[in-house]
């Protein structure tokens, strides 16, 4: 998970941390104030949400937005300020054409994205359901509940781990009929009914 937080701070603010990483190399001070301002108090907020929302801060990139929003209205105020007009042409220049290579990089043209995958998967997926399922039998899937995917479908999933899992979670609720829906890489590998008796 903390691979996963560095990788959505670099995907959603790159550029700023090169206009960081570029200050420490000309040795740019941070303009001192007397005491905090409301900047730097709001850009210490995000310690304790995203620490406390731990699992969310690494699933989600934009989880990080109040950091990224305060962070650059701190640089904004306490060291831009301090470069030459110049300088920050340069920057300006160089962090949008930064910015747009990397938001092209991630999100290709066309059809699939950049590790092969289709951009509209999770509908494609929504779809099938809704168009294979009896809407009298309750879902029974191992794909984690996405509500992406259940817009599209119009049903809602009950997560379990195996149809076995299923079967006895149906139990549980009182239900002894049901489908189960096997899905890898959001696509579907097997789907079965299963009514009393039980078939596979």
């Amino acid at each position: 998970m903390i691979w996963m937080i560095g990788k959505n701070l670099v995907i959603g603010f790159l550029p700023m941390f090169l206009v960081l990483a570029f200050a420490w190399f000309k040795k740019i001070p941070i303009k001192q104030t007397a005491k905090l301002s409301w900047p730097l108090w709001a850009l210490a907020s995000f310690v304790p949400y995203n620490g406390i929302f731990f699992n969310w801060s690494a699933m989600h990139e934009f989880a990080w937005l109040a950091f990224g929003l305060f962070a650059c209205i701190a640089i904004t105020i306490y060291m831009l300020p301090l470069f030459d007009k110049k300088l920050l042409k340069q920057l300006l220049l160089t962090t949008s054409i930064l910015s747009l290579l990397q938001y092209y990089a991630i999100n290709l043209p066309g059809n699939v994205n950049w590790k092969g995958e289709r951009y509209d998967d999770q509908k494609q997926l929504g779809n099938w359901v809704r168009l294979h399922t009896d809407t009298a039998l309750l879902i029974f899937t191992n794909f984690s509940n996405d509500k992406v995917v259940e817009f599209y479908s119009k049903r809602t999933f009950n997560t379990a781990q195996s149809l076995d899992a299923a079967i006895a979670l149906a139990k549980s609720f009182g239900v002894d009929r049901g489908i189960w829906i096997e899905v890898n890489n959001l696509k579907v590998e097997r789907a079965v009914r299963f009514f009393p008796p039980i078939s596979r």
